[in-house]
């Protein structure tokens, strides 16, 4: 029972940090849409699997030219953003293929940080992560307590 508390713990401490990195997210995602659309060029591009689970997601290399300098970048969405269904994967990786010109937002504060518009979509389950945090934390905690509670009757 100690472990399941613990657990809680975990998950209390956890959720107001995914809380703040949702939220950094969000932030640079709207100052992100302010950012000046350019084109580019896609250089290469593939269906990348997470090693550890069913997730894929698209990887994306590209080259632009920003204030007369060029620049070349492999970030498609602002944070790590992955999907379940490999054929929707695809499909945003053939829109994207070597040799395309392609529309990048790029920072005009640091033209070496850009992003895809792919669908328009710059998102985060950071959000999502951090409020299951804040409900599994006390739910833990009070399972934990109970079962102890129920320990303890039972050994008097």
């Amino acid at each position: 029972m100690c472990f399941v508390i613990l657990a809680g713990i975990g998950f209390l401490v956890a959720g107001p940090r995914l809380n703040a990195k949702a939220k950094r997210l969000a932030e640079r995602a709207e100052q992100a849409k302010n950012w000046p659309i350019i084109s580019g060029t896609v250089l290469e591009s593939r269906v990348g699997k997470a090693s550890s689970s069913a997730s894929f997601f698209p990887e994306i290399k590209y080259s632009y030219s920003f204030s007369g300098k060029d620049y070349r970048s492999d970030q498609v969405y602002l944070g790590l953003v992955t999907f379940t269904d490999a054929a929707k994967v695809k499909q945003l990786v053939d829109v994207a293929s070597a040799g395309k010109p392609i529309k990048i937002r790029v920072n005009p504060n640091e033209p070496s940080d850009a992003v895809l518009s792919l669908n328009g979509d710059i998102s985060s389950d950071s959000e999502g992560a951090a409020i299951a945090c804040f409900v599994l934390g006390p739910l833990f905690i009070l399972l934990g307590g109970f079962g102890l509670l129920q320990i303890r009757r039972h050994a008097m």
